[in-house]
């Protein structure tokens, strides 16, 4: 039990016993409820370890080739009647966004009255030059920003006219969605600090984590249990993405109609899609603001402050009190080990939008069996290609 409290990831330790450990500490996880939501036998063990603090975990360049999906599953079991912890974020209706955005818009129409580009309410679509004055663009950015403050919130209700809401539901509805589509799958890795294609993986790494030989259907994604090896689905349309997945994510746009007014039009190519089964993740990172609804399922998040250092360059992961963060497969904070202090830890649910402004650490944690979630950029991807600059932003394909 001590080696076990000290070193969770030690061989010896039996799995039963590190789950017990890190379930106890989830009143860690959502220490502003702490203990809400645990079963009375998991109060014991949760004050043996209360004093320690575990062991750093997987640290920077090293890849996740543990399954997490076990994980999940205990982690969803604690809480009973669905009592998950509640997101401790800011909250605002659609409308409440609404008048937001159309403040700002009305702001930055005065301040470029002047300018010809005014009237252009696609300023990132594909060719367009660089429009730094364009009221729309300038609103978004500033929304990602100011709608909460500086910090990030959630939209409650913003998708319910979605139809997606029904053509996602189940998994089977996704599925049938989606169709024969054989799409790449994307794995994270914080060589690269963001997702990149399996396919390009190193031979080895390929081979240790059973990757995929190529494309495939989520049909098969779900049935070779590919979420068990962090592999996922994911589409940032602003980084020119193989034709294949672009054209899902446009497909996929019909069903989340209206868009929200503070969102880019489907026509300017900024969205962003996560389809991924349970225990596939995104470790921390940071980037320009974004809004992202979820769909289907319900996904973790851990949410970090733009003032907390990175352990090296913009992709290298964050460090918190001594300790870096830098596990590729943030599922390892659900239960075998604590995530950082002063994290926001928000599981969102079906309907939830987040608003995460300029910055703002980040990671998730797919808990179902499948997850959807769908959104965008809030601040232009292509400005330094549109300024004539060969290299990419500095900031734009963080993930």
């Amino acid at each position: 039990d001590d080696a076990c409290a000290a070193d969770s990831s030690h061989e010896a330790c039996d799995v039963s016993l590190r789950q017990l450990r890190g379930e106890a500490q989830v009143a860690g996880v959502g220490r502003h409820e702490a203990g809400a939501g645990l079963p009375d036998f998991l109060l014991p063990a949760q004050r043996a370890v209360s004093g320690r603090r575990p062991k750093a975990g997987n640290h920077n360049h090293q890849p996740a080739v543990e399954d997490y999906r076990r994980d999940a599953e205990a982690f969803l079991k604690t809480y009973t009647g669905g009592n998950l912890p509640s997101c401790n974020l800011a909250r605002a209706s659609p409308l409440e966004a609404e008048r937001t955005f159309s403040r700002l818009l009305g702001a930055s129409v005065l301040q470029s009255a002047a300018t010809e580009e005014a009237a252009d309410a696609f300023p990132w679509a594909p060719g367009r030059p660089l429009a730094l004055n364009n009221p729309y663009a300038r609103a978004r950015t500033r929304f990602g920003n100011e709608m909460f403050g500086g910090q990030p919130g959630l939209i409650e209700g913003l998708a319910s006219e979605w139809r997606a809401a029904d053509r996602w539901r189940t998994t089977e509805d996704l599925i049938s969605r989606v169709g024969r589509r054989h799409v790449p799958l994307q794995y994270w890795t914080y060589s690269t600090g963001r997702p990149v294609q399996a396919s390009t993986l190193p031979a080895d790494l390929r081979a240790r984590l059973a990757a995929p030989p190529g494309a495939e259907t989520l049909a098969t994604y779900l049935a070779r249990n590919d979420s068990g090896h962090n592999f996922f689905v994911f589409v940032n349309e602003a980084e020119n993405p193989p034709e294949e997945l672009s054209n899902l994510v446009q497909d996929l746009s019909e069903d989340i109609q209206p868009m929200p007014a503070f969102s880019a039009h489907t026509t300017e190519r900024h969205g962003i899609l996560a389809i991924d089964g349970a225990g596939s993740s995104h470790g921390f990172h940071r980037h320009d603001g974004v809004w992202q609804t979820q769909v289907t399922g319900r996904k973790m998040w851990w949410l970090l402050p733009p003032s907390v250092p990175a352990t090296g360059g913009f992709r290298s992961p964050p460090i918190v009190d001594g300790q870096v963060y830098g596990n590729p497969n943030a599922c390892e904070l659900l239960l075998r080990r604590s995530p950082p202090e002063g994290a926001h830890v928000c599981v969102m649910q079906p309907g939830d939008t987040v608003i995460l402004p300029d910055l703002w650490w980040h990671a998730t944690c797919a808990l179902d069996p499948i997850t959807a979630s769908i959104g965008g950029w809030l601040q232009d991807q292509q400005r330094d290609t549109r300024a004539g600059s060969p290299g990419a932003n500095a900031n734009a394909d963080e993930w």
